[in-house]
C-alpha cells in the first residue's frame, strides 16, 4: 500500500473519531469525575456530571420516565476521581434509576 493511501486511511480513521463514532466519553477510561455539592436534585447532578465528560442530557425523555425520582434531592455528595459510570451509579442507585447514552445525551430510566 503506498503512502498516499495509508495517509488517507489514517485521516479517515481520525475523522471518524472526531465525529464521535469511536469510544464515547462515558466509556473512556480517562474520564474521571470530581464533584461536590451540598444539596441538589438528582437530575441537576446528572447534568453536571454529563457535562464533565462532554455529554448532554435529554430532559424531555428523562422527565417522562422518571418523575418524581429525578427531582429528589441529594445531600452532601462528594465524588473524587471516580470513573463516570461509577459516579453515575453513586447518584442514581439511591433513587432506583439507571441511565443510557443516546445520541450523546444521558437519558434516565427506572431500574
Amino acid at each position: 500500500m503506498n503512502s498516499t493511501i495509508r495517509m488517507a486511511i489514517g485521516l479517515g480513521i481520525l475523522n471518524l473519531g472526531l465525529m464521535g463514532i469511536g469510544v464515547s466519553a462515558a466509556q473512556a477510561p480517562s474520564s474521571k469525575i470530581n464533584y461536590s455539592v451540598e444539596k441538589k436534585s438528582v437530575q441537576y447532578v446528572v447534568i453536571d456530571l454529563a457535562a464533565q465528560v462532554g455529554l448532554g442530557y435529554n430532559w424531555q425523555k428523562s422527565a417522562a420516565q422518571t418523575d418524581p425520582e429525578r427531582r429528589r434531592f441529594l445531600g452532601n455528595l462528594t465524588i473524587t476521581n471516580q470513573p463516570f459510570e461509577q459516579a453515575m451509579k453513586q447518584v442514581l442507585a439511591p433513587v432506583k434509576l439507571r441511565y443510557e447514552v443516546e445520541d450523546k445525551k444521558i437519558v434516565l430510566y427506572r431500574q
